[in-house]
């Protein structure tokens, strides 16, 4: 299983709802239409990562946002800010 599967399976034993994304396109959408509690997002997903997400996500009430990767930290690197 990957990593969403090993926290989806987490929370099921302590009896919290999940859905799995396994890109980032339809999240934005989803959250949106859902208003979850919290929102865990990857920061290399495929499509848009969990940066974008947060970005597409726009101004306004959002739920609260925990970013996670199985990448090690030497890996990742936060993209610069647009000049």
């Amino acid at each position: 299983p990957d990593m969403a599967d090993v926290l989806a399976r987490i929370l099921r034993l302590r009896h919290i709802d999940s859905t799995i994304m396994h890109a980032g396109d339809p999240a934005p959408a989803f959250v949106r239409t859902h208003h979850p509690d919290v929102v865990l997002l990857d920061v290399q997903m495929p499509e848009l990562d969990g940066f974008q997400v947060v970005k597409a996500l726009g101004p306004g009430p959002r739920p609260s946002i925990v970013f996670v990767t199985a990448a090690p930290s030497r890996s990742f690197r936060r993209p610069p800010p647009p000049k």
